[in-house]
């Protein structure tokens, strides 16, 4: 027991599932919203990149600029981050690090800070 404990934080198995799955949900739902978009004649939707970079701002309070270097970085690798990403751990995928209820939570709380501020952009 203690050697698979040791190999999940050496690893950090859950950072890397977590980082990869929620890149291909985004890649996904992106993909889906411009088909739509298109299909209704309208603009197309957010690209992959900017939401994943919001996320990464509003969810782990990074600033602009290092998050959305690291959505590029994690955009390229295919939501692949190093495998030994646990000796260095870096504060832009500190949400990906969290349990699945936590983690949904954190993305919650930067979707709701983020809906004002598109809303009051819309309406002006």
């Amino acid at each position: 027991m203690a050697a698979i404990e040791f190999a999940k934080k050496i690893f950090d198995w859950r950072t890397r599932f977590h980082a990869c799955r929620v890149l291909g949900f985004i890649n996904a739902t992106s993909k889906e919203r411009n088909e739509k978009a298109r299909a209704l004649g309208a603009a197309e939707g957010s690209p992959a990149e900017s939401v994943l970079t919001e996320l990464l701002q509003f969810g782990t309070g990074v600033g602009a600029s290092e998050s959305s270097a690291k959505a590029k970085l994690l955009m390229a690798q295919v939501g692949r981050i190093p495998l030994f990403h646990a000796g260095r751990r870096d504060p832009a995928y500190a949400m990906f690090t969290l349990e699945l209820e936590r983690m949904m939570g954190a993305m919650q709380e930067a979707g709701d800070v983020v809906a004002p501020s598109r809303l009051a952009r819309l309406t002006l």
